[in-house]
């Protein structure tokens, strides 16, 4: 009975380790605790402890046979438990060669100290057994960090190829696409555009940093003409690490806003950062600039390469005029040069045209003609879960969840505007700008502005509350605890006709 009670016990330590490692994942392998975590580490180890207690206590006073059956069933259905916990989770643990690698090494560790435990007499056994569990997330980390100095060399190998097969392709053009906002949305119009010409290679989905590019790299072949690379920055130096590996001769700087203040501080450090792209680029170099942004036009002004600013009056390089948008998309007309191109898209909202011209900019140093880009911007195609509209039950819905900054909230709402029907809002708040109260109190009002009925959840809801009350809203505001408490009350709250607004799909670890 005692081998049942061990192989359950390593079973159980296996689903912790899932869960944690998925947390681990989420945040690309970074230890990062935020509030939730905490409070599941907290209740997970104060109820292990209680457990322990009661165990040992037990198998002071019961016989050996009747401990393993009672502890045996108690992991079984501290087990069953877990995994209805895990499968009800929106992430998963991803099985990629690193997880595996990780997932191998905290199994050894845990079968060498199960082994160990087996031989230990009953009371001693019980105590081990549960001490092991408590400190279970230790464990975790002990095996991460076994693994860490061969995953940064590995990492820092793949890289290095990457880099090198860059610098080997003597041919290759390399354009750079960084901002706070918008950059996936821009690197796939421009990759539609150029396409109509040249043979295209870009970063796949959102993968915007060195092991990301580096993927992308591998991809590329010999009758790969152009490279877009998507670049993101988490950290101080992450932009000038990524334009070293690329070396791009042409960029795209979107936009700065409050993302990822939690590690960059200060605004003016995100700028700096952003700026390091347009540093990096060579004399001959090129960038395109999003005029409706202020800290992207101050860069503009510094640039001292070959450049162009859009926007959406007749003082930027190239702008947008007779600027019409529905629910159907859009439709403008491209002045530059002195041209006037009529152009019509099926992308929804005004700041989606701002990506069209930022692409146009960069489009028009290659030979692409007027007509060939008028065709891509016609079959242009939404990027999943950004503005993407979707038909369910005769609901409208605007699928906005990738992501959130107060940028993209203002497009999501400007969208909204277009729309006809019952205007419902759900969001979860916007994580990722350091003390993220005051910026969900003026999400809130920006909210209050253009919705009749809103649902919210997560640790943002009263922020967002509070915003909604002061700003005076009269629509009723429904709160619920998590997205699983949300959906199960979707059905009772929409109605035939709505407009739904789905903004922010946080991480379960938020």
């Amino acid at each position: 009975m005692k081998y049942v009670t061990t192989a359950l016990f390593f079973a159980l330590m296996c689903i912790y380790a899932l869960q944690y490692y998925t947390m681990l994942q989420l945040n690309n392998y970074k230890i990062k605790v935020n509030y939730r975590n905490e409070q599941f580490f907290l209740f997970n180890t104060i109820a292990l402890l209680v457990c322990a207690i009661v165990f040992v206590l037990l198998a002071s006073i019961l016989d050996s046979k009747t401990n393993h059956i009672i502890t045996s069933a108690f992991f079984a259905l501290l087990m069953a438990a877990h995994i209805v916990l895990y499968a009800r989770k929106r992430n998963k643990f991803v099985f990629t060669a690193r997880g595996k690698r990780l997932l191998g090494v905290y199994a050894f560790i845990c079968l060498l100290l199960c082994s160990i435990v087996h031989l230990e007499r009953q009371y001693m056994y019980t105590a081990a057994v549960w001490l092991l569990l408590i400190f279970c997330p230790f464990l975790c980390y002990a095996a991460f960090m076994i693994l860490r100095p061969f995953e940064k060399l590995n990492n820092k190998k793949y890289i290095e190829l990457a880099r090198h097969r860059l610098r080997g392709n003597k041919t290759l053009t390399k354009i750079g696409i960084t901002g706070s906002f918008g950059k996936t949305s821009c690197k796939n119009i421009l990759y539609d555009m150029l396409s109509k010409v040249y043979n295209v290679s870009a970063t796949k989905a959102s993968y915007n940093t060195p092991l990301g590019i580096a993927k992308a790299v591998n991809e590329i072949n010999e009758a790969t003409d152009i490279f877009i690379a998507e670049m993101g920055a988490r950290k101080t130096g992450d932009i000038a690490e990524l334009a070293e590996m690329v070396k791009p001769s042409y960029a795209v700087i979107t936009g700065v806003t409050r993302q990822h203040m939690e590690s960059f501080k200060t605004l003016e450090n995100i700028y700096r950062e952003k700026q390091e792209l347009v540093n990096a680029l060579p004399e001959n170099g090129f960038c395109a600039f999003n005029g409706e942004n202020c800290y992207a036009k101050h860069m503009y002004y510094k640039c001292r390469v070959k450049k162009s600013i859009v926007g959406f009056d007749s003082s930027y390089d190239i702008y947008a005029d007779s600027i019409t948008t529905s629910s159907y998309g859009s439709s403008f007309d491209i002045v530059y040069n002195g041209k006037r191109l009529k152009c019509r898209s099926r992308l929804l909202g005004r700041h989606n045209i701002v990506n069209i011209l930022l692409a146009f900019a960069v489009a028009k140093q290659f030979s692409v003609t007027d007509e060939q880009l008028a065709t891509a911007i016609s079959e242009l195609k939404p990027v999943s879960h950004r503005l993407e509209l979707i038909e369910a039950n005769g609901i409208t819905i605007i699928d906005d969840s990738y992501n959130c900054n107060i940028e993209g909230a203002t497009a999501a709402y400007e969208v909204l505007k277009d729309f006809e029907g019952r205007k419902v809002v759900f969001s979860q708040g916007i994580v990722e700008t350091g003390d993220t109260s005051d910026i969900n109190v003026f999400l809130g009002r920006l909210i209050s502005k253009i919705a009749d009925e809103v649902i919210l959840c997560g640790s943002n809801k009263n922020a967002i509350k509070s915003g909604l009350v002061g700003a005076g809203f009269g629509g009723d505001i429904h709160m619920f605890k998590d997205l699983r408490a949300t959906q199960k009350h979707f059905r009772e709250i929409l109605r035939g006709g709505d407009v739904l607004l789905i903004q922010n799909d946080l991480p379960d670890g938020y």
